[in-house]
């Protein structure tokens, strides 16, 4: 009996510890897609050229923060000119860009959308 309550122990304490797996943010299960994470000292070119080459269409890019070297009056015309792409002025989105006074520099962090060629 104690050999029984001891099994039924360890057991009970093994279905406690099991976790669900986290959701991903804004993510939905979609038959057919396929959702990558990519590190962030991997080279954006890189990875776009190894996805581009295995033939899968990119939908959505999020996540990445660029620094851009300019001063803090190019915001605007830097902003108008990035809502001129389709990549980036889409599905509701705009560029979105601010100026960081420590780092001297206008740091982008825009969602990118089909970049496939």
């Amino acid at each position: 009996m104690k050999k029984f309550q001891a099994i039924l122990l360890i057991l009970s304490l093994f279905l406690l510890s099991c976790k669900k797996d986290p959701e991903v943010p804004g993510g939905k299960f979609v038959p057919g897609d396929l959702m990558v994470g990519i590190k962030g000292e991997a080279d954006t070119k890189h990875v776009l050229e190894t996805i581009n080459a295995l033939d899968f269409k990119i939908k959505q890019m999020q996540g990445f923060f660029y620094s851009i070297p300019l001063p803090p009056d190019s915001l605007q015309s830097l902003l108008s000119l990035l809502n001129t792409r389709p990549y980036i002025f889409c599905n509701g989105f705009k560029a979105y860009a601010f100026y960081l006074p420590s780092e001297k520099c206008i740091k982008m962090a825009s969602s990118l959308f089909n970049m496939s060629p």
